[in-house]
């Protein structure tokens, strides 16, 4: 494993932690979230990971239009969702 590969992992893991400290710090404290608000927040930050280590994985591989489509199959989606599962909790909450 090159030092960039080890770098870009530590890179990867250190955004899911801070997902994972934003989520449960900001939103947990601001709003009740039932089951359904977290579901919606797990499945956004994991398609977005999964969109990330796709790609990251196929441009090791040299495989750009793939690292490509991964983003956009993968990512668009992911954020789409995150920000309809936001729009539904302040619009749940106001």
């Amino acid at each position: 494993m090159s030092v960039w590969n080890l770098l870009v992992n530590l890179g990867l893991g250190a955004t899911v932690a801070s997902c994972c400290f934003l989520v449960y710090f900001k939103l947990h404290k601001k709003f009740q979230m039932d089951w359904k608000a977290w579901s919606v927040v797990i499945v956004s930050v994991a398609a977005v990971i999964f969109a990330l280590a796709w790609t990251h994985a196929s441009i090791m591989e040299d495989e750009t239009q793939a690292a490509y489509m991964g983003l956009f199959v993968f990512g668009i989606p992911g954020i789409l969702i995150g920000i309809l599962g936001g729009r539904f909790l302040i619009f749940k909450r106001s």
